[in-house]
This record gives C-alpha cells, structure tokens and sequence, in this order.
C-alpha cells in the first residue's frame, strides 16, 4: 500500500508540472532600460522624428534656396544688360560722338534753322566744340551734318537774335549752300554762341572747368507742388542748374560733394544725391526728367566721364549712349 501511494504521488507531480506555465526571464536592470530609451531617440532623430527641429532645417534649406535663387536672377539681368550693350553697339552706324578732351565742348543748346520760307525754319539742336559744329533733329537725334569748325570763315551778328555762319564748304541738307543763319531765343544765348563761336576765353570760365553736357531737364517738385523746367549743366567741377539758359543760377553742388547717381521708377529721370543742400530750398537731392530716355541716357553717359564708378547705381553703370 505504501509503495502505490507513492507512486501516485508522483505520477500527480508529474501531471501538475506539465500543466505549470513557462518560466519569465528576470527584468533588465534601470541602466540597460535608459541606454535602449536613449537608442531609440537617437534613431528617431535620425529619421526625423523631432518635428520642430525637422522643420527648422527645412525654413533654412529653404532660404538658402530662394537666396541662391535671387543671386542668379540678378545675374541674369546682369548678363543681358551686357548683352543688350553691346548689341546696341553692334548695330551702331555712325561714328560715336567725339567727346574726348582732346575736343571740349564749348556750349550746345537749340537754335532755330532760318530759311527763305518762314514755313520751313526749323528747331534744330546744336553742338559746338573745339573741332566740330554738329546739328541734330532734336537732342539725341539723328545727326544732320557736321563741319569742321575750323571751316567756318566767318561769324556775324545779323540781327536782333540771328547769327549767320559762312563756311568754305557745302552744309547741310541743301546742296550748294555754304552759309546759315541762326536764331536764338533771347539775346543771352545769342551772346554766349558768339563767343563760343569767336572762342571768346574771357567768356568761358575757369580754364581747368569744361563743360561735359547742359540743356533743359524737368526739376521733379516734392509732393504739391510744381514741376519746373530748368537749364542743367554739368562741368569737370560742378553740377548746376539756372532758371533758363544763360539765366540766374538756382543751384550748384561740387562734384566732390555728390554721393550717389540713381535711377527712378520713370526710365526717362535720374536723381542726383549730396551731402550738402544743393537746392535753392535746402534739399540733398535733385531729381531730373529729361524729355526722352534716350535724353536721360545722354546726361548718365557723359556723367560716366566725371563721377567714379561707384558713385554711379549698378543700373546706370550699364546705361549707353551713342551719336546717331
């Protein structure tokens, strides 16, 4: 009896074990826990996980993007504003204006042409220098004819307003004529043409002061008030501008004191920026309008003459102007 009690014992340890779930291996210790909690962020940085420093990154990529974007559209423009240059040159055909110092401009302005009909005098516009007296169509037209001042035998005071020039040669549109009369506006101009023409030095100025460019500009007003039209000149030493032309001076600045030349919104204005009042009223800046772009690029043209590149704005570094 006490043999199969046994037995039963075990048979029913036997049973229970079998029955018995498996055994659960023991936790892992706080160290291993934080080393595979630090694992894991560091892989979900990795994938992008944190969200605001995934989006940081992604403004500055995009910045950078839209800065590398602008720096190679400014020099595309760069590149065709050269290109466009030096088309214009290309398809030039006629000799550029000889504004050299080796042949100094002594005055320029518009003269009326007089013929025997009244109804063919025609507004002409006039350049004289040391070698050369050229007429145009208008300011930054088309050349008309040309002489060479040395050709001119005589200058005559024929009238109230009127100047008549005698050549050794045939000028102008009309064969056969070798002599013109002029007009001018008031006996002002008709003064300083004479001198000019005479090469009068007593009358021109100061012998280191030659004139580059001068004619009428519209002096663009400050808000509510009026537009004015005035007579610019612009010399080796100074920029001014007069009531009219040969009339009193309303403003002068030294060119040493002029800090930037600028472009505007309209094509045909540029603005003049100092460092000292140069206006009758106290203003730093000017800001002029010529009656056509070709006019305004005329005047940044000749500026390139005198002023130092960088005083020049990067669009007007580029601007042109050819004698036609």
């Amino acid at each position: 009896k006490n043999a199969n009690a046994r037995s039963s014992c075990k048979r029913s340890a036997l049973h229970m074990s079998s029955k018995a779930p498996p055994s659960q291996p023991p936790p892992p210790p706080p160290s291993a826990r934080a080393g595979k909690s630090k694992s894991v962020a560091s892989v979900k940085s990795v994938m992008g996980g944190d969200d605001g420093e995934s989006s940081d990154e992604e403004n500055e990529a995009q910045k950078s993007e839209r800065e590398r974007q602008a720096e190679a559209a400014k020099q595309r423009q760069t590149t065709r504003a050269a290109e466009e240059k030096s088309r214009r040159l290309s398809q030039l055909k006629y000799q550029p204006m000889d504004i050299s110092k080796h042949d100094e401009l002594l005055c320029e302005g518009y003269l009326t042409k007089l013929k025997g009909n009244p109804l063919q005098n025609r507004n002409r516009f006039f350049r004289l220098t040391e070698k050369h007296l050229i007429y145009y169509e208008e300011n930054g037209g088309k050349r008309i004819a040309s002489v060479e001042k040395s050709s001119i035998l005589s200058t005559e005071s024929s009238g109230k307003h009127k100047i008549t020039l005698k050549f050794d040669t045939e000028i102008g549109r009309d064969k056969g004529k070798s002599s013109m009369v002029l007009e001018a506006p008031n006996s002002r101009v008709k003064e300083k043409w004479l001198n000019a023409l005479t090469l009068n030095l007593q009358m021109r100025g100061p012998p280191d002061e030659e004139v580059i460019v001068e004619g009428y500009l519209i002096k663009v007003q400050p808000l509510c008030t009026t537009n004015m039209n005035r007579y610019f000149r612009l010399t080796t030493r100074r920029f001014s501008y007069y009531r009219d032309e040969c009339g009193d001076v309303y403003g002068s600045v030294l060119l040493d004191n002029i800090d930037l030349i600028s472009a505007t919104e309209d094509k045909r204005e540029f603005k003049v920026s100092a460092n000292v009042p140069m206006t009758k009223t106290g203003f730093f800046d000017v800001v002029c309008r010529a009656p056509t772009q070709t006019v305004r690029d005329k005047w940044i043209a000749m500026m390139q003459r005198v002023f130092p590149q960088h005083k020049l704005a990067t669009s007007l570094q580029m601007c042109c102007y050819m004698d036609a």
